[in-house]
């Protein structure tokens, strides 16, 4: 069965038209919402923010040191 049908008549009059038909693969079928979704995106947004707050935390208590070369 296909789940969409298009009919386009030629434009020049003749009698000829053509058929456009779109089946499931062919169209995208977009993700329904359940209960799971709010607690992927509060997972997803809690990691996110952790490795953020890690990179900065990182920076911020690191001491660089300059190492000058040994000599021969």
């Amino acid at each position: 069965l296909p789940l969409y049908c298009a009919v386009e008549q030629a434009q020049s009059g003749l009698s000829e038209c053509t058929v456009r038909v779109y089946t499931e693969l062919f169209l995208a079928s977009l993700p329904t919402p359940d209960f799971s979704m709010p607690y992927n995106v509060i997972t997803f947004t809690c990691t996110i923010l952790a490795l953020f707050f890690g990179r900065i935390f990182n920076l911020l208590t690191r001491d660089f040191v300059v190492l000058k070369p040994a000599e021969a």
